[in-house]
């Protein structure tokens, strides 16, 4: 994912928050921090995709990705 765009921004961010925690696991606190980065990447995602169904994206539905 490009870095400019939202989604690559968000999955970045997630990415570091979990490495940040992984491997070794310092606090309950810390773990939990990680959630709402990913819950942003999965909202930024969700938009993302609703955006190009609502655009009638011929390509929707047919990568093995999605």
């Amino acid at each position: 994912m490009p870095s400019d765009s939202s989604m690559g921004q968000e999955i970045r961010l997630f990415y570091e928050a979990v490495c940040q925690y992984y491997p070794e696991e310092n606090s309950v606190e810390q773990g939990v921090s990680v959630i709402p980065t990913g819950v942003a990447f999965l909202t930024t995602a969700k938009d993302w995709w609703q955006a190009r169904c609502a655009d009638g994206d011929a390509t929707v539905g047919k990568s093995p990705l999605w």
